[in-house]
Order: C-alpha cells, then structure tokens, then sequence
C-alpha cells in the first residue's frame, strides 16, 4: 500500500497492512520523534533536508540518496536541522514476507541480517545503476498503490516488491566498500559500548562494569552517553534487553528461559518491565494480536 502523505507520521510505531506500506514523507524541520523502535524492517530512502539520524548510538550524517536498513531490535530517531523541508521515501516491511520471497541461494533477509549488529552497517551510500533500478520499481510501486485496482495488480505489486527486495540486497553488497566511516559522526567510545551491549545482553552490564572494561569514570561514560545518543545507559540497556525477550517469545521459548537469557536476575522485575514497557506480561504478550505502542520514552 502506498500513502502519499501521512500525517500521523509519529504514530507510525506499527503496520497497517499485513506484508508492506510505502511511505512519501515531506515534514518541516519542527519535526520530533523520540527514540523507538519497530516490529518489522524499516527501509529510509533520504531525498533532501539537513539530517541527522540516530540508530543504537551510531549517528549518521545523510546525504540526498543514501538508504538505511533499520533491524527490528535498533533502536533510532532523526535529528532535523535548519529550517528546511526534510523528505524521504520509508518502506516497512515484515521479516516473515521478506522470507517468503525467498529461494535456495537467494536469502533476501541477507541486507538486514547483516546490518545488524555489524557497525556502522545501516547506511548505504554509492552511485550506481542498481539505484536507478531500486527508483524505477519504487515508482511502480507508488504507482500501483494511487491507480485503481486493474487485473493482476496485486500479483504486479508482489513481483515489483519481490525486484525492489533483490536490487536492495545488490547494492548492500556491493556499497560495503564504499561507505565512508568519516560521513558518519562518530564516538569511538559510545560505539564500543553499544557494540559490547548487543553482544552482552545476558551479562554483566553494570555501570561499574562498563566503566572499568572501557577505562573511563562512570560519571564520563553517563554523560557522553547521553549527550551522544539521547538517553540513558541504563535506559538503552533495559529497553535493549526487552527487545531481546520479545524477539525470543516469539520464537517460542519459555518466560522461565527468556528471562536469565536476556540478563534479567529477578523474575519478578522481568515481568514488572515488560509488562510496564509493552502493556502486557510476557504469557499474554505471546498469545495476544493486540498491537503495542512501541514508544521508548526517556527517564
């Protein structure tokens, strides 16, 4: 489905659709998004403004063209600056369709795979013929979603999805080498942190901890946290454990389990937190359709 404008851009924290949605954004630079995450894929095609975006402590610098791959478990914003229009193309786009369209030897999960924890893997940016291709398809499909329903189309909006899908994994593979780490504005520091914590969700985490494998005090290491990502290192370290423990629910796995695999000692608490972050207790959560606002406010 196509939505040529959609004005209740901030709510946009899950799908309508059951597959995918495509998304044409024109937003003044008064827009703010707290930090949040989705359920499904999120693709950013950036097409003018002077942005900022924040996805798991990394901030990338965007440039007209560049593309993002948002995972499911990241955590992200845009930062808007100056008084210019900010516009991009945001297709969401569920995991299981995506494997769907899948066949032996070509896995079109792979771009999201490794995007995610890799550093520094969201963005792709390069000059290509493939983009000119990932364009046309976009068109189509924008296209198909604002005609009228003509014979096929649905089969026609598959098979453009299905393409888009494959010349976005081409030209992830081949910008790999082409990403320039100096685009990005970088905390060396802050990246190792957020590297070790996706790495580590069901270990030691503490600020003591985190202070003395980095060398550096625990009131610096709050601090240039903070400023750089925007919210708390205790924050970013719980939410990014419930993310964890959703992902693993869904797979099947016992509360019991889930909860010491994603670093929480005390059962109770667990329980208390996810219930208090997605509306729900985990055996509820499991068994329930309804829809979480998936909002990650700060202290």
């Amino acid at each position: 489905m196509y939505f040529p404008e959609d004005q209740f851009y901030q709510n946009r924290l899950f799908m309508v659709e059951p597959d995918f949605e495509l998304y044409h954004y024109k937003t003044k630079s008064d827009l703010s998004v707290e930090m949040h995450h989705h359920d499904f894929y999120e693709i950013l095609i950036f097409l003018s403004g002077s942005v900022k975006y924040v996805i798991d402590g990394i901030v990338y610098q965007l440039e007209p063209n560049d593309i993002l791959l948002i995972n499911p478990q990241e955590l992200h914003r845009p930062i808007v600056q100056n008084d210019v229009i900010y516009e991009r193309i945001v297709i969401y786009i569920k995991p299981e369709f995506v494997m769907s369209k899948s066949i032996a030897n070509t896995n079109l999960n792979v771009c999201f795979e490794q995007s995610y924890p890799n550093k520094h893997s969201n963005l792709i940016r390069f000059r290509s013929q493939t983009f000119s291709d990932l364009k046309r398809v976009i068109v189509e499909l924008k296209n198909l979603g604002t005609d009228p329903p003509k014979f096929g189309s649905a089969l026609l909006k598959e098979t453009y999805l299905t393409a888009f899908l494959i010349y976005l994994n081409q030209l992830y593979l081949e910008s790999r080498e082409d990403v320039r780490h100096e685009k990005l504005i970088q905390n060396s520091t802050i990246d190792k942190v957020v590297q070790y914590i996706n790495q580590n969700l069901n270990g030691d985490l503490s600020l003591d901890t985190l202070s003395e494998k980095f060398f550096i005090s625990k009131y610096h290491l709050s601090h240039i946290f903070k400023s750089t990502t925007g919210y708390t290192l205790r924050r970013f370290i719980q939410y990014k454990r419930l993310l964890a423990a959703k992902s693993l629910l869904k797979a099947g796995y016992s509360v019991t389990y889930v909860c010491h695999e994603c670093g929480f000692s005390d059962y109770s608490n667990f329980i208390r937190a996810f219930r208090q972050e997605f509306g729900l207790p985990p055996k509820k959560y499991i068994s329930s359709d309804i829809v979480e606002k998936n909002h990650f406010g700060d202290e």
